[in-house]
C-alpha cells in the first residue's frame, strides 16, 4: 500500500483501493490527520464520498454546517456539495473515504501533494500556477469552492485547452510515476 503526506494539510493518505487499477467501481483511502489538520472547502462533480471514522473525532463541514463524527459514524458527501474535513481536537483522527465511482482522484492527490512537498502550492495547498490547477481540474473535476461550479467550468475550459496544447500534464505526471516507483 502506498502512503503520501501533505505538509499543507497535516495528514497522510494511504491508498487502499484504486478502482481504475483493480477494476472496482470505487476508490478507498485511509486518512490519518494530525491535531489541527484539515483541508479547504471544495467539491467533486464526478463522485460521492463516504467518510467513516476509525479513531478519534472528525469534523466535517457540509454546505456550511459543521458536524463532529465519532468512532463508527459515517457521513455521505453528495456530488457537487461544498465540503471540507478537519481535526478539531488535540489528538490524531483516522478515517476512511470511499469515492464512488472510481476516478483519477488518486492521481490528483499524488500530484497535489507532490506540488505541496516541492513548495509549489500556497499555504492552503492550492497550486500557485493556475495551469497546474487547470490540469488537476481536467483530470477529475474537483475544485476549491471559491465560486459556483458553472463559473469554475467557464474559467477552466479555455485553460484546459492551453494545458493540453503546451503539455502541462507531462511535467506533472512525474508525481504519479514517482509514487508508483
Amino acid at each position: 500500500m502506498e502512503t503520501i503526506h501533505s505538509p499543507a494539510f497535516g495528514y497522510s493518505v494511504t491508498f487502499l483501493e484504486e478502482g481504475l487499477v483493480t477494476g472496482e467501481d470505487f476508490d478507498l483511502v485511509r486518512i490519518v490527520m494530525q491535531a489541527g489538520g484539515g483541508n479547504f472547502r471544495h467539491y467533486h462533480l464526478g463522485f460521492t464520498e463516504l467518510f467513516s471514522v476509525e479513531a478519534g473525532t472528525l469534523g466535517v463541514e457540509l454546505r456550511g454546517k459543521q458536524t463532529l463524527l465519532e468512532l463508527g459514524q459515517q457521513m455521505l458527501i453528495p456530488k457537487r456539495a461544498p465540503h471540507r474535513f478537519f481535526n478539531p481536537t488535540t489528538s490524531e483522527v483516522t478515517f476512511t473515504a470511499r469515492m464512488e465511482p472510481a476516478s483519477r482522484f488518486p492521481d490528483v492527490l499524488r500530484i497535489a501533494y507532490g506540488l505541496a512537498r516541492d513548495g509549489r502550492t500556497n499555504r492552503k495547498g492550492l497550486p500557485k500556477n493556475i495551469l497546474h490547477t487547470a490540469y488537476l481540474w481536467h483530470l477529475d473535476k474537483t475544485a476549491a469552492a471559491v465560486a459556483p461550479p458553472w463559473l469554475v467550468r467557464l474559467i477552466m475550459a479555455p485553460l484546459v485547452i492551453v494545458v493540453r496544447l503546451i503539455g502541462v500534464g507531462r511535467g506533472l505526471q512525474r508525481y504519479v510515476t514517482q509514487a508508483s516507483a
